[in-house]
């Protein structure tokens, strides 16, 4: 996995950029559990998974997609997967010097 290090000097802009989005292809459990997570009342549950998994991840880009945009981006190391247990895709990688 490419990993990125903020610059040690001052003057010069940071190389490293990462994006995340949720993730339009994520399992129900993971988009349940994501939200189970949310400071809401209990009682908005179903209706903040609604929300989430249709308004939100439904309208993002899912993590095939989120390969095809890091490969036409001119990154080195670029990186892009599936947060672990949360319905995020995440894209990293470092602009060329």
């Amino acid at each position: 996995m490419g990993r990125c290090s903020p610059s040690t000097s001052p003057t010069s802009a940071p190389t490293c950029t990462a994006s995340t989005a949720a993730d339009r292809s994520t399992s129900f459990e993971d988009a349940e559990k994501f939200v189970e997570d949310y400071k809401a009342p209990r009682c908005l549950g179903a209706v903040n998974l609604a929300i989430f998994h249709t308004w939100i991840a439904g309208r993002s880009i899912s993590l095939d997609e989120a390969r095809d945009l890091a490969s036409r981006l001119e990154l080195d190391d670029a990186h892009v997967a599936r947060i672990t247990d949360m319905p995020l895709v995440m894209i990293s990688g470092r602009r060329p010097a």
